[in-house]
């Protein structure tokens, strides 16, 4: 994240907010049997300079998608960790569409730190909030597909 959050534009946080409620996703994902859940902010898109605007005003990462089915070349930003929750922070209020699962998000009490390895494992009431997070995203995304 720029190290002067405060400095962003209030005009391109609620573009952002905008383009990520039509084109972004937020989920949690568990990485292997460890119980290591990972929070992730993406967007793929085929507008290069918009995945780069994200990029430039919240940092991450832009990576090219292979996508078979697509004549196009697609890219994708995304945030991890305590980022993609900055990130989701700082745009939730400019947020239509996926306002709710950023508000599970914000206020799911997940603690972020590193608890990947076995000398320090993720505390059991944070495996349950995670848990807990990811299913009620899912139930989320399912609700605003109906």
């Amino acid at each position: 994240m720029p190290s002067k959050v405060s400095a962003i534009c209030p005009y391109k946080l609620s573009y952002a907010a905008g383009y990520f409620d039509g084109e972004g996703c937020i989920w949690v994902y568990q990485i292997g049997p460890l119980k290591v859940f990972q929070l992730r902010v993406s967007i793929v898109s085929g507008d290069k300079d918009t995945i780069d605007l994200f990029s430039e005003i919240f940092g991450g990462n832009v990576n090219p998608v292979k996508c078979k089915s697509s004549k196009i070349n697609l890219y994708r930003w995304y945030r991890n960790g305590a980022h993609a929750h900055l990130f989701l922070s700082l745009v939730s209020p400019f947020m239509i569409a996926k306002r709710d699962q950023a508000e599970l998000v914000l206020n799911s009490g997940w603690i972020f730190g590193r608890h990947t390895n076995q000398y320090m494992p993720v505390p059991p009431d944070q495996i349950q909030k995670r848990t807990s997070l990811q299913q009620s995203l899912r139930l989320a995304k399912q609700k605003g597909r109906k």
